[in-house]
């Protein structure tokens, strides 16, 4: 006859039984998950103070698109100025455009566009008065003048896109880009 098993020498299968439970493992995994946690809430709590998320951070990455910005019409008096009476004025109204890389620059040279009146005026006009052009789109020479005093007054480079346009009618010319209030005083 066989021998008799006992209930308690019995082994179960393996699938029935208990893992064995270590309390340090147990304690260093909710550390773990813990310091986790508090990490992620802390990138999440600077990213909101700063403003910055995951649509900020490839907008930063993809480079704006180049903008164009546009002047008021300026009058330049092609007839010189003088304080005689029997003098008759002949304006004409220059616009200047030019493309700038992206909206800081833009910004930039919206808030110094009195410079860029200023300029026009008094230096592009002693330009014109010597030699008198239709209106239309300026003579390339007439460009570059321009660019260089341009680029002295506003102390940014304005490359190779500018330009200008003499009209005799303000009222054919563009649409100015820069509302006034951004401008800066002289």
């Amino acid at each position: 006859m066989p021998p008799k098993a006992r209930a308690s020498t019995l082994r179960q299968p393996r699938s029935h039984r208990k893992p064995p439970t270590d309390p340090r493992l147990f304690k260093g995994c909710l550390l773990a998950v813990g310091a986790t946690a508090i990490l992620m809430f802390s990138f999440v709590t600077v990213g909101m103070a700063l403003e910055v998320g995951p649509s900020g951070l490839l907008r930063r990455l993809v480079p704006p698109e180049p903008r164009t910005v546009v002047s008021a019409p300026i009058a330049v008096d092609l007839g010189g100025y003088s304080i005689s009476p029997g003098k008759r004025d002949r304006y004409v109204w220059v616009t200047v455009a030019m493309k700038v890389p992206g909206p800081r620059q833009e910004a930039e040279i919206c808030r110094m566009m009195p410079r860029l009146r200023a300029v026009i005026v008094q230096e592009l006009g002693d330009k014109m008065r010597e030699t008198p052009e239709d209106t239309g789109a300026a003579a390339p020479a007439l460009i570059d003048f321009a660019r260089s005093r341009i680029t002295r007054a506003l102390d940014t480079d304005v490359g190779k896109e500018l330009g200008l346009l003499v009209l005799t009618d303000w009222r054919g010319a563009p649409y100015p880009s820069c509302p006034r209030e951004t401008e800066e005083e002289l």
